[in-house]
């Protein structure tokens, strides 16, 4: 491109004067431009040859793109910034309220499931001492197998519920035992079991979970008992131990297969030992350890979310 060497118009290839002054057309206006490579115009001094003074003439300088101006970045626009500015989003990072700027959100979770597995199951252990607390109380006032210490205490019993409507009895009997060997084999699997479903269910829902489970498994038992004019005295965490095992069932079903470290043939067989267990016993209400099972299933379909990847 040439450019008029008077008024420093420019002028078409070719050209042999100014279309605006009349004078001659001069030089070739810098190099060809190659593709890609953005200019930006400045004034600069130049003495041109010949008989005029020195004159003001547009010169093109290049830059690179990304290097900034008044208009903003090179190539992005006149200001325009690649960035969100929505308060929710920045360029490469989540900004969701769920994960932390510049923490990789696929770590950040994996960091709070390690937490959550490395939590304390406090709910297991809370229920645990009270059990523990309420057999050493009631053997210091008359032994867990005396039948009548052990109604007044809070055993269910049918002529109780049915006729002076002591229904805090299908609560109170979840955390009561006949002897040693019951405590024991309820309390192991309740400390095998239960951190399992607490971490997959986290404290507060465990803790609803746990004694819903007990007062719903006593009810049915004790209604179907009722059906039967059968008024054995019943108590025992059975119910509530048989509902975690239902609950970690479905929650290794809806979580590839696994709840917390176990998986889901682990939960059936332990299950099943248990059941078969419970069905060689001698005065061993099987009717609440089923009720258990199916209430802690159905529980658990209302209260476990599985994670999101």
């Amino acid at each position: 491109m040439k450019i008029c060497q008077r008024c420093g118009t420019r002028l078409p290839e070719g050209a042999g004067f100014c279309t605006r002054c009349g004078a001659p057309a001069g030089r070739r206006n810098g190099p060809r431009q190659a593709p890609g490579v953005f200019h930006s115009l400045e004034t600069s001094q130049q003495e041109i040859s010949g008989d005029e003074e020195p004159r003001t003439e547009q010169l093109p300088r290049e830059y690179v793109p990304g290097q900034q101006s008044e208009y903003g970045p090179y190539g992005q626009g006149q200001g325009q910034q690649r960035q969100y500015q929505q308060g929710q989003y920045q360029q490469g990072q989540y900004q969701r309220g769920q994960y932390q700027q510049g923490v990789n959100p696929q770590a950040q979770r994996s960091a709070q499931g390690y937490l959550r597995e490395a939590a304390l199951p406090l709910a297991v252990y809370v229920f645990a001492a009270v059990n523990i607390l309420l057999f050493l109380i009631v053997e210091l006032t008359g032994g867990s197998d005396d039948i009548g210490n052990m109604i007044r205490w809070g055993a269910v019993f049918g002529p109780r519920i049915v006729e002076k409507k002591e229904y805090w009895r299908f609560l109170s009997a979840a955390f009561l035992h006949f002897g040693i060997a019951h405590i024991s084999n309820n309390m192991l699997v309740l400390f095998v079991m239960g951190p399992q479903l607490e971490r997959v269910l986290g404290h507060l829902k465990f803790a609803l979970f746990y004694p819903v489970s007990a007062v719903a498994a006593n009810i049915i038992a004790f209604f179907i008992q009722f059906s039967e004019m059968d008024y054995r005295v019943s108590a025992g965490a059975s119910g509530a131990i048989f509902a975690v095992c239902g609950g970690l069932l479905w929650a290794a079903l809806r979580n590839h297969g696994r709840a917390g470290t176990l998986a889901v043939r682990q939960i059936l067989v332990f299950t099943v030992l248990s059941m078969a267990y419970g069905l060689t016993g001698e005065d061993v209400d099987n009717t609440v350890h089923i009720a258990g099972f199916v209430i802690g299933f159905l529980l658990s379909i209302l209260l476990f979310r599985p994670e999101r990847n």
